[in-house]
């Protein structure tokens, strides 16, 4: 990670840093987020399949319980590979917040509510979290895109889109757990897969609009470094 500017904003000094890195990154992560949720949406989909065979009597006695047990390899090991990205992912994300805040700072952002540190620290408060992180992203939004005037600024609506969707897919992915840690019957399988299957299908367009805001921001800010007001 590259230091290429230095200036004073708020009377702190900031460091304006290179994170092509971090974002070319990140994009790839978020892009790879969405292949493992089609795969994992599919995985789910043939999940639910087996379950309905399963209650409705449509299958072969003597190769069902072959059937059940590649199945629970299949789902197990997209799982794993899911939660894996998922955890390397927030990781990476959050790292792109803290230096995103303190870019603006650096391009001439004053006033600002949040800092460098909080806007990944309130992810983990308890609820907290339901709100300031969507807050803390729309000021490093509205800093990138006009670091003097920032207040004044109007974010898109793909702001309100995203957090929708990523309150959405905490919510699922949490009933998802809890579900499927109970189910015991072919019933509560069934509804612990529909839910499953739920949860991998918001996580792509939530990717996709991830996408597009951290680009709109990595790109606003790279222009005010290279073009200066």
């Amino acid at each position: 990670m590259n230091i290429k500017k230095e200036i004073t904003a708020d009377n702190k000094q900031f460091i304006y840093k290179d994170i092509s890195s971090l974002y070319n990154t990140l994009i790839l992560l978020l892009k790879a987020t969405i292949l493992i949720s089609l795969v994992a949406a599919i995985s789910s989909m043939l999940e639910v399949k087996l379950i309905n065979d399963m209650t409705t009597g449509n299958f072969d006695n003597s190769t069902i319980e072959d059937q059940a047990n590649l199945n629970d390899l299949r789902q197990q090991l997209v799982g794993i590979i899911q939660f894996s990205l998922f955890i390397i992912t927030g990781v990476v994300f959050l790292r792109w917040i803290y230096f995103s805040n303190s870019n603006s700072r650096s391009l001439g952002a004053s006033g600002m509510q949040f800092t460098p540190g909080w806007t990944i620290g309130y992810y983990f408060v308890p609820f907290l979290n339901f709100y300031k992180p969507y807050r803390a992203m729309k000021e490093i939004w509205k800093t990138s895109k006009d670091p003097k005037n920032w207040e004044m600024v109007k974010t898109p609506s793909l702001f309100p889109q995203w957090w929708t969707l990523w309150l959405i897919a905490g919510f699922l992915g949490n009933l998802s757990f809890r579900l499927t840690m109970r189910a015991e019957e072919l019933n509560e399988l069934f509804v612990s897969s529909s839910v499953t299957l739920a949860s991998d299908l918001v996580e792509i367009p939530l990717a996709l609009i991830a996408i597009k805001l951290v680009g709109s921001i990595f790109d606003m800010q790279n222009e005010k470094y290279i073009t200066p007001t």
